[in-house]
């Protein structure tokens, strides 16, 4: 633990969908100490992927970064050429996306995924790149990897497939790993057993995590600081422990609730963008709204050791 290797500072993304214009992130911020793990939760349509992708600049085209800066380490990745950042993609930070079977090229085997990435990318030889492509799929908890290395995308089943995704997001010692929804096509033994993994990758290997979920029961246990996206915004950020204690938000304590009550039926949140742009986005769903919340959007108020986008906290 130590020095701040990740932050994303005031952050607003929008999409051009013509005619309509659909803003995906509005002014985020978050932080990622080195050696630390951060949980980033919130439903469909938060802006969850649009925070990974900006990272890894692997935004799509219609995708427009409208203000802020992401630096690694000080250096603001808004500003590298394509050319810079391909030095960074994997080797200080690299990404697991949420589907292995569409992330993998299905015309290539996982043994010319791995050999690309050695001998290509780290300039090893022949030898030396198939011995590293085996040790670095038994690391992603493969104990056969020789079996593995002759097989197609297709050949392989969904947990085993995202090991594979796994292998090659560590192959070059980043320093930061982002994992996407590495969980959502799973069912909840192999989450359990790719939760774990990932944990004792980061530990072993230094490595700093972004987790991402729609899920608490994903990241709680697995990190230590807890982001809630909703509509594009920040609306809680707090330590993992005191945020499944004691959550804030309105919005985090629904999901708080489901999580501990696998047979709760709460209230259902709406989904889509938010139709009043002038007040808070979660006013039509919130059970206790306050007058100012219909009049304004509240910005992030500090709340012991996190903060919360909540008016009933304004001091």
């Amino acid at each position: 633990m130590g020095s701040r290797i990740l932050s994303v500072e005031s952050l607003s993304v929008k999409y051009r969908a013509n005619p309509r214009e659909i803003h995906a992130l509005r002014d985020v911020s978050i932080g990622l100490e080195r050696g630390s793990s951060l949980g980033v939760v919130g439903g469909s349509g938060s802006g969850k992927t649009t925070l990974c992708l900006s990272v890894m600049r692997l935004l799509p085209k219609n995708a427009v970064v409208e203000s802020g800066r992401i630096l690694l380490d000080g250096v603001d990745l808004l500003s590298l050429s394509e050319e810079e950042m391909r030095s960074v993609r994997g080797k200080r930070v690299s990404m697991i996306f949420q589907n292995p079977h569409t992330s993998l090229n299905p015309t290539a085997t996982v043994e010319q995924h791995l050999l690309e990435v050695y001998e290509l990318k780290l300039g090893m030889g022949a030898g030396e790149a198939r011995q590293s492509a085996r040790e670095v799929l038994r690391e992603a908890g493969i104990d056969h990897p020789q079996d593995v290395l002759s097989k197609y995308p297709h050949q392989l089943s969904g947990g085993l497939a995202q090991r594979v995704l796994i292998a090659l997001a560590i192959a070059q010692s980043p320093e930061v790993l982002i994992a996407d929804e590495p969980t959502s096509a799973l069912d909840a033994v192999a989450t359990s057993r790719i939760t774990s993994l990932l944990k004792k990758l980061c530990d072993r290997r230094g490595m700093s995590l972004v987790m991402v979920s729609h899920d608490l029961r994903t990241v709680l246990g697995l990190v230590d600081e807890v982001v809630v996206m909703l509509f594009g915004q920040v609306v809680e950020r707090a330590p993992a422990d005191r945020l499944l204690k004691r959550p804030l938000h309105p919005y985090t304590k629904l999901l708080v609730s489901a999580y501990r009550d696998v047979f709760w039926r709460g209230v259902v949140i709406r989904n889509g963008l938010p139709s009043n742009r002038g007040g808070c986005v979660f006013l039509e769903s919130c059970p206790h709204p306050l007058d100012v919340c219909r009049e304004a959007s509240p910005p992030l108020f500090e709340a012991g050791c996190g903060a919360v986008r909540c008016f009933a906290y304004a001091r």
